[in-house]
């Protein structure tokens, strides 16, 4: 009886993981609705976010060949002055 009540927890506790999953990606998707970023921008925090570490590119690799950085570096202006703007 005992190993049908850990399959029946951890199957709640499944249920309950993808359910605050799908709600996260709801409240994501709702927020880039309104974004006011480029998309290369969204990208390169994308990228620098991801949890696991084997899914996400070196920092030294995402400083340097990443769009959005490059472009960055097309500008007079810096990244800090840039995000200075943005309350």
């Amino acid at each position: 009886m005992g190993s049908c009540t850990n399959v029946n927890q951890q199957g709640r506790q499944q249920q309950q993981q993808h359910e605050q999953h799908h709600q996260q990606q709801q409240q994501q998707d709702s927020l880039y609705a309104r974004r006011t970023f480029t998309d290369s921008f969204h990208s390169f925090v994308d990228e620098c976010c991801r949890l696991e570490a084997e899914a996400r590119p070196p920092a030294a690799q995402l400083l340097t060949a990443h769009p959005f950085i490059k472009q960055l570096k097309k500008t007079p202006m810096s990244l800090a002055s840039i995000l200075k703007s943005v309350k």
